[in-house]
């Protein structure tokens, strides 16, 4: 370039240095948030570009650019010495936009603001589950602000402070009405399938004060301002507590779901062996490779609907606790909540329990390789009753062992502990192989990684499937051996399901959704296949079914599978699947209302 060009470029840069970071800042910003927006509509749907108009689009983009120019308005406010400190709100938004780019493909949700300070939860597992859901289409995120921050240092921030008009802040009002007009006309007008009436301003009102199915369409439809509001309101309302009224709806629904107490389905198993296994899809079952049966085990126990009870379509209502709110829905009967961890937030609280119903005279445990911070396992285990925790630190040595091999160091541990047992107890197992990431696998390849079937992903998580399906079938039949299986209830049930492949030709070709669960009861001295669509939440009151714990006063939020037909699951307040219009269907939606109402009150009624 000219000497006499770059003298003029450099002129221009003193000039209107203010303007220019502002506008590169509010432009980088916008493309930071629509970079987000487009991976979440990516995993959620592969084909997402077939399915969203240009109205979409544009919508996307507007809200992106309104949230840029308004999260960038700092700048031209601030005082002069101290405009530095825009940096904090653009390392914040980069902070933001990453973790959630790491947070989603596995859970298919935003990363609740919450979770942002569960340091305790940061563990070799959950950096390489992150790692592993890394893209070259994320690098934009981070190198852009990277590039701005370069270009202000040699070029922007000495002419920003020395020569910053005052009158930049007259630039406040029109990128003020630049962003409301854009709230006030985008929902409605770009978006009209978020209309449920002729009434613009209800419409308006219910865009902004609702969530409809899942927080990630909040935030597609609103931007990242308005979506921090809205979480920042919640928060407020939560804290104010629970109402009479509220406290009286609860009470209504906790007696009309508690007005059997016969125990007519018991089993009569003296023991209650709980499985809950990481991250297991149903659609695993009876997967075949090359002609060869992935699962056996599993296969075998699903097959036999003569003597177990098995449920393939159990949808996941485990929210963004992930794990920890599959314990906390088999444990209490009550759903989590969708914007904050109940595990980490509300763990130390006096939930009824399936302990707790079982009696005093229950010895409870749980087996788990995570340690006593983890989800907050040290007061949660106690809220739900767990009298012993066997942890990270008494399978250390197990896990070194065999070389990390986490659910055969977990059985293992079981194999020496179950025989110094006294009856009755209450044993919760929880395991770890089938955790995510899936872009390797992290047990011995067999066969199946030698496989040209499905895609890569695919085959390692499958290879996880097969390690978990050895090892359940050594733990069975080592308590046959030992004549402890005849004597005990054995549940198999997932924490949630998990999204295994992002790509179009990798997971709907198995499962369209990939969100239906697995659950599988052993001994229960009936069979029944569950063809319907059920949800985590009916796991407990068909536990108590079995367990003939039913003079226990909390019967849950759910339905016993062995009393009601059971076909619908709500996924949220406002979100049925299976049948809709099933008769269970309104209360299943209620359900997730009073049991947030319950956990943030605080309240246990009194029956």
């Amino acid at each position: 370039m000219p000497s006499s060009r770059l003298a003029a470029l450099r002129g221009f840069l003193t000039r209107h240095a203010l303007y220019v970071f502002y506008i590169v800042g509010a432009l980088m910003t916008a493309c930071q948030l629509t970079i987000v927006n487009f991976y979440f509509w990516r995993e959620v749907k592969p084909d997402w570009l077939a399915e969203n108009t240009l109205m979409n689009l544009l919508s996307v983009a507007l809200n992106a650019l309104a949230d840029g120019a308004l999260l960038m308005l700092p700048v031209l406010l601030l005082p002069r010495r101290v405009k530095w400190l825009q940096w904090i709100l653009i390392w914040l938004v980069t902070i933001w936009c990453v973790c959630q780019l790491l947070y989603h493909p596995s859970y298919l949700e935003v990363m609740p603001f919450s979770s942002f300070v569960l340091f305790q939860n940061v563990s070799g597992i959950l950096i390489n589950s992150a790692l592993g859901n890394l893209s070259r289409g994320h690098l934009p995120v981070v190198i852009f602000p990277v590039l701005l921050y370069v270009a202000y240092r040699l070029w922007l921030r000495r002419a920003m402070v020395v020569g910053a008009p005052a009158k930049a802040r007259r630039w406040a009002w029109p990128v003020l009405t630049f962003y409301l007009a854009v709230r006030l006309v985008n929902p409605v007008c770009l978006l009209p399938e978020n209309n449920d009436s002729d009434d613009y301003w209800q419409n308006i009102k219910m865009n902004y004060t609702y969530v409809q199915h899942h927080r990630e369409q909040y935030f597609k439809s609103n931007g990242l301002v308005a979506f921090t509001v809205y979480s920042a309101v919640e928060w407020v309302n939560d804290l104010r507590g629970i109402t009479d009224q509220d406290k009286a709806r609860i009470k209504a629904f906790a007696k009309a779901n508690n007005s059997y107490q016969d125990n007519t389905y018991a089993s009569h198993r003296t023991n209650l062996v709980l499985i809950i296994v990481e991250s297991f899809n149903s659609w695993a079952v009876n997967m075949k490779i090359d002609g060869r049966e992935v699962s056996p085990t599993l296969n075998r126990l699903c097959n036999d609907t003569v003597n177990n009870i098995v449920g393939l379509h159990m949808k996941r209502q485990a929210k963004n606790g992930n794990s920890s709110d599959g314990y906390f829905l088999y444990n209490t009967g009550m759903l989590p909540l969708s914007d904050v961890v109940v595990a980490t937030m509300y763990g130390e609280a006096d939930y009824p329990s399936l302990a707790k119903a079982l009696g005093s005279r229950y010895h409870t445990a749980q087996v788990t390789t995570d340690a006593l911070p983890f989800w907050n396992l040290v007061h949660t285990s106690k809220s739900y009753g767990v009298q012993t925790v066997y942890c990270k630190d008494s399978l250390e040595h197990y896990s070194k062992q065999f070389n990390w091999l986490q659910d055969k160091a977990i059985f293992t541990y079981c194999r020496d502990v179950f025989p110094k047992l006294e009856e009755p107890y209450f044993m919760q197992i929880v395991t770890q192989t089938m955790h995510s990431p899936y872009n390797s696998t992290t047990v011995p390849p067999t066969w199946i990684s030698q496989s040209r079937a499905y895609t890569p992903e695919v085959r390692n998580y499958l290879e996880k499937v097969a390690f978990f399906d050895r090892e359940l079938e050594g733990f069975l039949q080592f308590l046959k051996d030992n004549s402890m299986y005849d004597n005990s209830l054995i549940v198999i049930a997932s924490d949630h399901s998990d999204v295994v492949d992002m790509s179009p030709q990798g997971r709907p070709s198995i499962n369209k959704d990939g969100d239906d669960c697995a659950l599988i009861i052993l001994n229960s001295g009936r069979g029944m296949n569950q063809r319907g669509v059920f949800g985590q939440i009916d796991v407990y009151p068909t536990i108590l079914d079995l367990m003939g714990a039913n003079r226990y006063w909390w019967k849950g939020f759910g339905n016993s599978l062995l009393r009601n037909t059971v076909e619908s699951a709500a996924t949220s307040p406002e979100e049925v699947k299976g049948n809709s219009h099933s008769a269970l269907a309104p209360r299943q939606r209620q359900a997730w209302e009073l049991s947030r109402k319950m956990i943030v009150g605080r309240y246990i009624p009194a029956i």
